[in-house]
C-alpha cells in the first residue's frame, strides 16, 4: 500500500482506528480505496455521491437524543448498535471505493468531497458515543459510591457485635456508678460525665474523657475503660491502656496480656509498658511476653521490650538480650547493650566485646561503655580505627579477657588451696 509507513491524518487516521476493531476485510477495502484516492485516478459523478443512508443517520441521532440519560443498560445497548452502524458505513465506503475504481467517468473531486463529509458525520457520531460512555461511567461511579455509603450505614445499623459492645459498656458504667466511692457529689458528677462521654460518637471527646478519668484515678473507672477497649478504636485503646497504667490497678494486667498482640504497634507498646509497671515480679507469663516481644516485627516494640527486661534485672533474660546484639536496627542494639550493662553479668562480656566491631561508631562507643560497667575497670580501645585494624583491636581485647579470666580462676584456686592448708594445719 502506498505510504504505508507514514502516519495517517484526518479521516484516514480516524478510519484506521475504527477499522482495526472491525476486522481485516474492512481494512483491505479501505486500503484499496485510500490508494486510489491518493493516485488521483478515480473520478465520480457529482450526481451520485456516496451517502450514509438516512435511516442510519436517524437511528444514530435517535440513539443519542431520545435516550433516558441515566439508564445504563439502555445506553450501553445503544452504544453497541451505533458503533456497529458506523462500522457498516466504513464497509460501504470501502465497497464504493472498489466500484469507483472500475468507473471511468468518476469525478475525483466530488468523490473526495463526499468522503470528507461522511467522515465528518462519523466523527460527530463517535463523539456522541463517547458522551454516552461517559454518562455510563459517571453513573456507575455514583452508584458505587451510594452502595458503599449504604453498606457502611447497614453495617453500623445492623452490626450486632457493635451493639453488644456498647451495651456491655453501658452496663459497666451503670455498675461503676452504683458501687463506686466518691469524696463528694461534684466528684461523682464529673466521673459520671466522663464515663458517659465514652459512649459518644466523637473520637476526640472519648479520648478526652479517657484522659480525665486517668487524672481522677478512681478505681471505679477500671472496668469501664476495659469495656471501652472492645469498641475497637485503636487510638482510643492506646489512650485507655495509658490511663489504666496511670490509675495503677493490677486488675488491668489480664487486659494487657490479651491485647499485647494487637496489630497496632502503639497498642503493643502500651501493653508492654503496662506489664512492666503493674505485673507482679513473680509473674512468669508477663516476663515471657516481654521476652517474646524482643522478636516483634516493629523496632520500637523490640527496643521497649529490651529496655523493660533490663530494668527488671532478670538474669534469665540474658540469652534474648545477647541475641538482640545482632538486630539490624541500631537503636535495638543500643537498648540491648544498656540492658546488659544494667544486669552486669560477666558471661556477656565476649558478646559485648564483639559489638565493638560494629560499623556504627556510636554503637562502638555504647559497647565500650557497657564493657567498662560489666568489667568494673577502665579499658583502652581506639574507637576510630576501621577495617582490619578494627578487627585486630577486637581480637586483642578478646585475648585480654581470656587471659584475665585465666588469672582470676588461678587466683580463686590459690585462695581455695590456702584456706585448705590453713584448716589442715590447725588440725
Amino acid at each position: 500500500m502506498p505510504e504505508a509507513t507514514g502516519k495517517r491524518k484526518g479521516f484516514a487516521g480516524f478510519t484506521a482506528k475504527v477499522l482495526n476493531a472491525a476486522g481485516s476485510a474492512f481494512v483491505d477495502l479501505y486500503d484499496l480505496g485510500h490508494g486510489l484516492i491518493k493516485k488521483g485516478g478515480a473520478t465520480f459523478s457529482q450526481d451520485n455521491p456516496i451517502k450514509m443512508p438516512q435511516t442510519t443517520k436517524d437511528f444514530v441521532k435517535k440513539s443519542v437524543d431520545f435516550i433516558y440519560p441515566y439508564k445504563s443498560s439502555i445506553i450501553e445497548n445503544q452504544i453497541t448498535l451505533t458503533e456497529q452502524k458506523i462500522k457498516e458505513v466504513y464497509e460501504e465506503i470501502g465497497k464504493e471505493l472498489v466500484k469507483r475504481q472500475q468507473s471511468d467517468g468518476a469525478n475525483s473531486e466530488t468523490f473526495n468531497k463526499s468522503i470528507k463529509n461522511l467522515m465528518l458525520d462519523i466523527n460527530e457520531y463517535e463523539e456522541q458515543v463517547q458522551t454516552l460512555k461517559q454518562i455510563v461511567t459517571t453513573k456507575l461511579k455514583e452508584q458505587n459510591q451510594e452502595a458503599i455509603k449504604k453498606t457502611k450505614k447497614d453495617k453500623k445499623r445492623f452490626n450486632p457485635r457493635a451493639n453488644q459492645e456498647k451495651d456491655a459498656l453501658k452496663e459497666a458504667i451503670a455498675n461503676s456508678l452504683e458501687y463506686a466511692n466518691f469524696d463528694s457529689d461534684s466528684e461523682k458528677s464529673k466521673f459520671e460525665k466522663f464515663v458517659n462521654d465514652l459512649l459518644s460518637k466523637d473520637q476526640e471527646l472519648r479520648i478526652l474523657a479517657t484522659n480525665e478519668l486517668a487524672n481522677i484515678k478512681n478505681i471505679a473507672a477500671v472496668p469501664v475503660l476495659m469495656a471501652a477497649v472492645k469498641l475497637d478504636d485503636p487510638n482510643l485503646t492506646s489512650e485507655i491502656i495509658n490511663a489504666l497504667i496511670t490509675i495503677g490497678s493490677v486488675d488491668a494486667v489480664p487486659l494487657f496480656k490479651t491485647t499485647v498482640t494487637d496489630k497496632n504497634y502503639t497498642i503493643r507498646l502500651a501493653c508492654l509498658r503496662g506489664l512492666y509497671r503493674l505485673a507482679k515480679e513473680d509473674d512468669s507469663q508477663a516476663l515471657q511476653i516481654l521476652l517474646n516481644a524482643v522478636k516483634d516485627q516493629h523496632p520500637e516494640v523490640r527496643k521497649s521490650a529490651i529496655t523493660f527486661i533490663g530494668w527488671k534485672d532478670n538474669i534469665d533474660s540474658i540469652p534474648s538480650l545477647v541475641q538482640s546484639l545482632r538486630d539490624h536496627n541500631a537503636n535495638v542494639k543500643e537498648a540491648a547493650l544498656s540492658a546488659l550493662g544494667t544486669i552486669r553479668d560477666k558471661t556477656t562480656i565476649l558478646p559485648v566485646i564483639r559489638a565493638l566491631g560494629d560499623n556504627d561508631k556510636n554503637l562502638r562507643q555504647k559497647a565500650l561503655d557497657t564493657l567498662k560497667m560489666i568489667v568494673g575497670e577502665e579499658i583502652e580501645f581506639d574507637l576510630n580505627v576501621e577495617g582490619e585494624l578494627l578487627k585486630s583491636a577486637v581480637e586483642n581485647l578478646i585475648d585480654w579477657w581470656h587471659q584475665k579470666r585465666v588469672g582470676e580462676v588461678e587466683a580463686d584456686l590459690y585462695s581455695v588451696g590456702s584456706v585448705y592448708e590453713e584448716e589442715t594445719s590447725r588440725r
